[in-house]
């Protein structure tokens, strides 16, 4: 059986809402999916922040957001 190919548009909490189910037991046997993100960081509103709002990256410091919780798909 030939899977259907998915497009994820989006790494944040719904596209990694939707990653988690097709890679599931119950669907992965039926889809393949590529998630694509156009930020250089997943997470979309939940990240860690600086107090001004710029996105910490790989910079220590900052509020987290939520972005931790997800970053076993990254």
């Amino acid at each position: 059986m030939k899977k259907l190919k998915v497009a994820i548009i989006g790494a944040g909490p719904s596209g990694f809402g939707a990653a988690e189910v097709l890679n599931s037991d119950k669907y992965s046997p039926y889809f393949d999916f590529t998630m694509y993100e156009r930020n250089d960081y997943v997470g979309g509103k939940c990240c860690t922040v600086f107090e001004d709002g710029t996105i910490a990256g790989d910079k220590p410091g900052g509020y987290e957001m939520g972005a931790v919780m997800m970053s076993r798909y990254a």
